[in-house]
């Protein structure tokens, strides 16, 4: 069970109870739904998201059982008088395709920033390779005036004087910039004692899995990301975190987890 409770998508089906309130969550053609009779209608629930709404159930006081072994058939027999087949309202597909666009959206705008990348390398190329062409070009025009033994003009030896004197002082600049120490990147202070001043974080990882660390309650939204970059550099640097309820992105400044309301404990989501 607590593999079911690390990834919820091992598991097919759940039953969900507060008090004498009991709601189904089954996955349904691959899909996942929420089967609450108090909602007009199921609800579709993401697999990506399915981790922080059991989450969510569970603080608000749910108790969450895995249903195991053979299910019912969730397609009804079309005799059968008790079924009734009911057609998603535009506003729940709405919502189902809002959650899809954000993701697209974030896509995007990654692989737009690294074209903008790629763009700006390659013109900055073009122009190292002009300018080397341009420099071999004059020193063969000069090699061929001296093997005829024709007088090199005066403003070609002025104009490769300058040149010899600026990749002086460039190398010069080179060498000083060595000289100085590159700045170290700052890192991650450990993990502190659970106390007062800390704050306890749950992040549900797109992979279905969750890692949990103490903050000091001062620490910054930059600190989490610190966090995760370390400890699954398979995200890469293009991903996000997200609280689950209400779903916001958090800055990526120094606002601190105190100012974000993210105490004593918050559940957070990591999207890429």
């Amino acid at each position: 069970m607590n593999s079911v409770k690390n990834n919820p998508l091992l598991s097919d089906s759940f039953i969900c109870n507060m008090q004498s309130h009991w709601l189904a969550i089954r996955k349904l053609n691959g899909e996942y739904w929420n089967l609450n009779s108090l909602l007009a209608e199921p609800q579709w629930l993401s697999s990506f998201y399915l981790s922080a709404f059991l989450d969510t159930l569970t603080a608000k006081g749910y108790t969450i059982f895995v249903v195991t072994g053979n299910l019912p058939n969730p397609v009804p027999n079309t005799s059968d008088k008790n079924w009734k087949r009911v057609n998603l309202k535009g506003n729940q597909q709405s919502k189902r395709v809002d959650r899809e666009q954000d993701d697209l959206e974030e896509a995007i705008r990654a692989s737009l920033a690294d074209s903008h990348l790629n763009k700006v390398s390659r013109i900055e190329k073009t122009q190292e390779e002009l300018d080397e062409d341009e420099e071999l070009a004059e020193a063969l025009a000069l090699s061929r005036q001296s093997q005829s033994n024709q007088s090199v003009p005066v403003e070609k030896i002025e104009r490769k004087v300058e040149t010899d004197e600026e990749d002086e002082e460039l190398a010069a600049a080179i060498a000083l910039s060595n000289q100085i120490p590159a700045k170290e990147e700052r890192k991650l202070e450990s993990e502190p004692e659970k106390g007062e001043d800390t704050t306890e974080i749950l992040f549900n990882l797109p992979d279905g899995s969750r890692l949990s660390r103490r903050f000091m309650r001062s620490a910054k939204v930059d600190d989490l990301y610190l966090f995760l970059k370390g400890e699954r550099s398979e995200l890469g640097t293009s991903f996000s975190i997200r609280t689950a309820v209400p779903p916001t992105s958090l800055p990526k400044d120094s606002v601190t987890l105190n100012q974000l309301g993210l105490v004593p404990n918050a559940k957070l989501i990591v999207q890429k």
